[in-house]
């Protein structure tokens, strides 16, 4: 199994804020990455830092779709549900 694959295994199991953002520092550029640490944020109910997060990944990968959701779904629990239309 390759490296990542073990890695995404890993954090699939166990999402942490440190796994996550080693996988981020490792590779800044990793949208699904930025997108994980915005489903732990957001199951913390630290939702302000879960948008943030979820636009980071937009950013990266405008086409990453379960950002866009999750993004939605934030957005709607912070009482923006205008934000969330498209």
């Amino acid at each position: 199994m390759p490296s990542e694959q073990r890695f995404l295994l890993l954090v699939n199991v166990t999402p942490r804020h440190d796994t996550i953002r080693w996988a981020i520092c490792c590779n800044p550029s990793d949208a699904d990455a930025y997108n994980l640490l915005g489903v732990v944020l957001e199951q913390q109910e630290n939702f302000s830092a879960a948008e943030a997060q979820y636009r980071r990944a937009m950013e990266i990968d405008p086409g990453l779709v379960k950002a866009h959701y999750n993004l939605g779904i934030v957005l709607v629990k912070q009482g923006k549900p205008e934000e969330a239309r498209v």
